[in-house]
């Protein structure tokens, strides 16, 4: 098969099984990859391993143009079989694996001894000087030992190579499944679902490769596993319908069977899936019944079916809080803590309303309480109380939160030491799927405060509560008006929903001269009202086209810019004009445009000294000098905003001040976990307040126009917001009420907990 050579005539075609030869990486994360081709096209899809620069590819797709170049937008993307495929596995091998060989070296190895590499390396350093160029005889004896002591280990490594697994895979699956990780592959390969960071298109791969029968059983549970975990982070929800499982999961296996379904078409193949990977308590299948949760036939009509490990989470999270309120202190005597609240009040200058009292007295008195309330209502005042109260007492407290920024704002309002979730649990490993805090480990103090709770995700709550000592309490503050956490579960919504875990909601009082604020209008938005302009801290902006509202957007931006004020760009959307990858493009041009030193992240994406950048992954493993505590530390979390503060030009290398003043560097592949934040999302911004914020409205997706995302947008705002409404967008998201219900089964667990105490 001769290789791809396209025109602009081409744009449009569809490609079938065609062969291109990947000439250069240009972009590659978590099995999506661009890469360069010989006639100057480029394609751009999912690839199952690590992409083989000068290996032959067979790609099916459409030809389709990007920045003024063909690209061919790939539906698959496969290594071809073939004996100069094969020498180039090993040689990238080597290179990757083995001190001191190169890439010429590596190659030339490749070709001369192909899969007796390892056994000649290792035995005959005499006939590698002799045969290979660039190997004296001295190197080839210092690279003997090293292999032959090393060598059951890099004989499974390459067989794995040959499955077409990464080096990052190959590595955690020799340390997952161990000695026997090529037979248990070769009898199943869809064991590999059971490794981080390996999904379905690599275990399909690896079955093909190994000719693998399509229609076994072991092949429905792992897509079944694939398509669950897919839905969980697309939704948020933590349990699904079988029907809709079903119908993604069949539609995977027939996609991913060159359109055949090997099936016998009904409900029997699905179920059999279902039984296995339930069997392999990977799945979980299960109803509510009389006050009761049990496994049930996944055709059940009240059935759920989820990932095992969300279950799991859930049924924990209602064992920890059962314990909070077994624990409840007895014999309170209220006069006496009432009177304490009134002195601390008095104490600090503070007048405190009835139910800011009620807040305090609460967290002084309940082994659990949640604090909940808008922007105005005081929760910041009670936090400020509450952690006076307790230094006081020596009562050793730790206070934390979602968010690098909600910590610092939290550090800096309350006068407490605030850290991220994250780092009080000293999340560790790949996936952060370490906690080095945990039951055997618990965090060393008698209360633990959480802002921000409706950003906790079930599985990050979870790890919280078991890391709390059984005598220790537990003060959750948060919006529940808010949209909830962006990963799976609604946490503070299901807290909030039985009466037995107690609870205060502060309200808001309209106060004279106030009407056009930040917090009276965001009272306005949740009763559906259209916010006031014109006060001190609140503008709207009307503008009668996108176009008009981009330019404004960019202006407002240049004279906050200009101040050095520390604001942010909110959209609902990425797309259209008024999403933030057209306004991060127009922005940062206006920013540092005229930069000289820059580095080329990938094809559609240029930093430059001066930038502002999100991490956009979670990175437990980066260390940085943290000059706040002077100690190591380590991590960078998804939706921690920093500056580009200076670039290497020779190396690519950038510096990012992170805040709080951490400098940390940033190597080309870290930099592929960032993304340009002058604008970003609502979504994104959860967790963060910023002195000024600027809202652009404009086309969008029904879906995102609704009052509860306006409301999180309005709320991120502490000093002044702006809103840019374009073409009445803003009077049509106030009248959205549409606000798509998450599916969690830790509600219908609490109520059953409930009716024990009731």
């Amino acid at each position: 098969m001769d290789p791809l050579s396209l025109s602009k005539e081409d744009i449009g075609k569809k490609l079938e099984d065609t062969a291109v030869v990947a000439v250069k990486k240009i972009y590659g994360n978590n099995g999506f990859v661009i890469f360069a081709c010989k006639d100057g096209f480029t394609v751009k899809g999912n690839l199952a391993g690590e992409l083989i620069e000068g290996a032959d590819y067979i790609v099916s797709g459409t030809v389709g143009e990007y920045g003024g170049r063909l690209q061919v937008i790939a539906d698959s993307i496969t290594l071809q079989k073939s004996e100069d495929n094969e020498e180039k596995i090993i040689a990238s091998f080597l290179e990757d694996e083995i001190d001191g060989i190169g890439s010429k070296s590596a190659s030339a190895l490749a070709s001369r001894y192909k899969r007796e590499v390892l056994e000649v390396l290792s035995g005959e350093p005499h006939q590698i000087a002799k045969e290979i160029p660039g190997i004296s005889l001295r190197k080839a004896k210092q690279i003997s030992p090293e292999i032959e002591a090393r060598k059951k280990d890099l004989d499974l490594m390459l067989e794995l190579r040959f499955l077409g697994l990464s080096k990052n895979q190959s590595d955690v699956v020799l340390f997952e499944l161990g000695n026997e990780c090529v037979n248990d592959i070769r009898r199943n390969p869809y064991v590999l679902m059971r490794i981080k960071g390996i999904g379905f298109d690599a275990c399909d791969k690896a079955a093909r490769t190994l000719e693998h029968d399509l229609s076994s059983i072991p092949r429905v549970a792992a897509a079944l596993e694939s398509v669950l975990s897919d839905l969980h982070s697309r939704n948020g929800n933590t349990w699904f319908p079988p029907h809709i499982v079903k119908n993604e999961t069949m539609a995977l296996i027939k996609n991913s069977s060159d359109g055949v379904l090997p099936y016998t078409e009904g409900t029997e193949p699905f179920e059999q899936g279902v039984e296995y990977a339930v069997a392999s308590h990977t799945v979980a299948v299960y109803k509510f019944k009389d006050d009761k949760c049990m496994a049930c036939a996944v055709d059940d009509p009240d059935a759920r079916i989820a990932l095992h490990g969300y279950l799991k989470n859930e049924t924990g999270i209602k064992r920890e809080i059962e314990s909070f309120i077994m624990a409840r202190k007895k014999d309170v005597n209220r006069e006496h803590v009432m009177r304490t609240v009134n002195e601390l009040a008095s104490e600090y200058d503070m007048e405190l309303d009835d139910l800011q009292k009620e807040a305090l007295f609460l967290c002084m008195t309940s082994p659990i309480a949640i604090i909940t309330g808008g922007p105005g209502t005081g929760k910041t005042t009670i936090t400020g109380i509450l952690a006076r109260h307790l230094k006081k007492k020596r009562i050793k407290a730790v206070y934390c939160a979602p968010t690098g920024r909600a910590a610092k704002r939290l550090t800096e309002a309350a006068g407490v030491r605030a850290s991220t979730i994250h780092r009080l649990l000293e999340m560790t490993g790949d996936e952060g799927e370490i906690f080095g805090k945990n039951r055997n480990d618990p965090i060393d103090a008698r209360a633990v405060i959480v802002d921000e709770a409706s950003m906790v995700d079930t599985v990050l709550f979870y790890a919280l509560l078991q890391a709390i000592k059984p005598d220790s309490s537990l003060i959750l503050i948060g919006d529940p008006d808010q949209l909830p956490s962006v990963g799976p579960g609604n946490i503070l919504a299901d807290l909030l929903s039985v009466s037995v875990v107690p609870s205060v909601r502060l309200k808001y009082v309209f106060r004279t001269g106030e009407e056009s604020s930040i917090a009276s209008n965001s009272v306005r938005i949740l009763l559906g009202q259209v916010p006031v302009g014109g006060g001190e801290d609140f503008t709207i902006i009307n503008t009668s086209s996108d176009e008009e509202a981009f330019k404004k957007a960019v202006e407002l931006y240049s004279s906050y810019a200009s101040k050095e004020e520390d604001f942010a760009v909110l959209c609902p959307t990425k797309q259209n004009l008024l999403g933030t990858i057209s306004l991060n493009e127009a922005v940062q041009e206006a920013s540092t445009g005229k930069a000289k030193i820059t580095v080329k992240v990938r094809s559609d994406y240029v930093l430059r000294c001066g930038d502002r950048i999100m991490q956009i992954k979670n990175n437990y493993k980066i260390e940085y000098y943290d000059p706040e505590t002077m100690q190591t530390q380590r991590g960078v979390f998804n939706g921690e905003i920093g500056t580009v503060e200076s670039i290497d030009p020779i190396t690519g290398e950038a510096v990012i001040l992170f805040d709080g003043d951490r400098r940390i560097r940033y190597d080309r592949k870290l930099l592929a976990d960032t993304d340009l934040a002058y604008a970003m999302t609502v979504h994104k911004a959860q967790g963060c307040e910023f002195e000024n914020v600027i809202i652009v409205l404009g086309q969008m997706n029904r879906l995102l126009s609704n009052r509860k995302l306006l409301y999180t947008a309005v709320t991120r705002g502490k000093k002044n917001v702006t809103i840019i409404n374009s073409c009445g967008r803003l009077e049509k998201m106030v009248a959205g009420t549409f606000t798509e219900k998450r599916n969690t089964s830790l509600s219908d667990l609490l109520k059953i907990m409930e009716k024990r105490y009731l």
